[in-house]
């Protein structure tokens, strides 16, 4: 049985929204963290000018993409003394739940980034219009309504399966159904319900009482399973592990203090701590491409026009996307805070534009925020040819509390208000 889970409202593009702007984060930063700030960046925006016509939404690529150790066999003596103990099945539903509440095509579209499966044998239908047709087909067997009416969501299942199937990011799922498609018949089913608990939530002003009950909602994401196909049982488990598996880190006060034999005998709790921030940066440039689709496909979720505003290595992701799309039907203004971009330019270290090559004519309108006391911040007008507005703010804090502390100062909501009151 697994803890009971209130759902985390989603953002949907009300009466009179104008514009959506999309929060990218940085290196390092997982779900807990990642909250934190988005909740700060939504209440700032809403003191400004634009807070009442703008829709903030959030693209998580460090929990399903980012780095984190398999194992810790690299390290000496780290799993004779051990680091972070790994998460336990439960503690990988619920997380992934978290994420379904607050987007139900999360696990569709990390699905639809991964590798494509091989052809089946000639005159064999493939696996990708056999899910297919079963979605477009999909039925409620009479098991499942008695649930779905005490949860709340009965009246939505259709609806919830046509909003998912008409959406980009399941075209891309589809492209990878395997052959042995039962974990992709089980995400489908659970992009349903969350979808219907939204919808409902949405329509209704509260949860529907699935939404809190998580045997039922279990229960509803299986009988629906069901109605997609001959459940395949015993597969995908692994995928899960691979999206959310991710090691927490702890690291303990002091670290940077400390001795070199009280570091050897903490290495594996410290390559916890330093290997997603790290080992964010080194997989970005060895494989970036799997990030900068996420956040496309994120995107292109959204009703334009889309403001991007990337921090850290964010920014870098959303200006390499870009420059290597035109995304002008789409992305009316890129805002980066704290970003590298202009400083891997310089060094030619972007994957999508070599140093002295100019930015293309689709890249649209670029801010990009500063703080002096921020070491990892860059100014860009002068490096892409006064393409780049630099902003220059004051975050009050020394290096390197000022990297993160963006989101603590109005001035910096005052100038994005400013921005997209301007470039949208």
């Amino acid at each position: 049985m697994f803890h009971t889970l209130t759902a985390m409202p989603r953002r949907r593009l009300g009466r009179g929204v104008m514009a959506t702007l999309l929060f990218v984060h940085g290196t390092g930063v997982r779900r807990d963290v990642y909250e934190g700030s988005l909740g700060r960046i939504r209440a700032g925006l809403a003191a400004t000018n634009v807070g009442r016509t703008t829709a903030v939404e959030g693209c998580l690529w460090g929990d399903p993409l980012g780095t984190r150790l398999q194992g810790g066999a690299s390290i000496p003596e780290y799993q004779e003394r051990g680091g972070q103990p790994p998460p336990t099945e439960e503690e990988l539903e619920l997380e992934l739940w978290m994420h379904l509440y607050e987007d139900p095509l999360y696990e569709l579209r990390v699905l639809g980034i991964g590798p494509l499966p091989p052809g089946g044998a000639p005159g064999q239908a493939r696996p990708r219009d056999v899910l297919d047709g079963f979605a477009k087909q999909l039925t409620v067997g009479e098991d499942a309504r008695e649930v779905l009416r005490a949860g709340g969501i009965d009246s939505y299942i259709k609806a919830a399966t046509s909003r998912i199937i008409e959406s980009s990011s399941y075209a891309e799922f589809l492209t990878r159904v395997p052959q042995t498609m039962g974990f992709f018949q089980a995400a489908l089913a659970r992009a349903i319900v969350a979808e219907a608990i939204a919808m409902s939530s949405d329509e209704r002003g509260v949860e529907p009482p699935i939404a809190s009950d998580a045997a039922a909602r279990n229960e509803v994401a299986l009988l629906l399973q069901d109605q997609l196909g001959p459940r395949q049982a015993g597969v995908g488990k692994w995928i899960v592990r691979g999206m959310l598996g991710a090691t927490r880190a702890t690291a303990g006060r002091g670290v940077a203090i400390v001795g070199s034999s009280l570091a050897k005998w903490r290495r594996g709790r410290m390559s916890d701590a330093s290997s997603p921030a790290a080992g964010d940066i080194l997989l970005y440039q060895s494989r970036g491409g799997a990030i900068r689709d996420f956040v496309k496909a994120r995107a292109k979720e959204l009703t334009p026009p889309v403001v991007l505003l990337g921090h850290s290595l964010g920014g870098i992701a959303c200006a390499e996307l870009l420059i290597a799309n035109d995304l002008r039907d789409h992305v009316a203004l890129l805002i980066t805070v704290g970003s590298q971009a202009p400083y891997f330019y310089e060094i030619n270290a972007l994957q999508t534009l070599e140093y002295g090559r100019r930015l293309p004519d689709h890249v649209p309108r670029w801010i990009n925020i500063y703080d002096l006391r921020d070491f990892l911040s860059y100014i860009g007008g002068k490096t892409f040819q006064g393409r780049v507005q630099d902003v220059e703010v004051n975050n009050r804090q020394p290096f390197p509390q000022s990297h993160s502390a963006y989101w603590n100062n109005p001035q910096v909501f005052a100038e994005i208000a400013n921005a997209m009151t301007t470039h949208t």
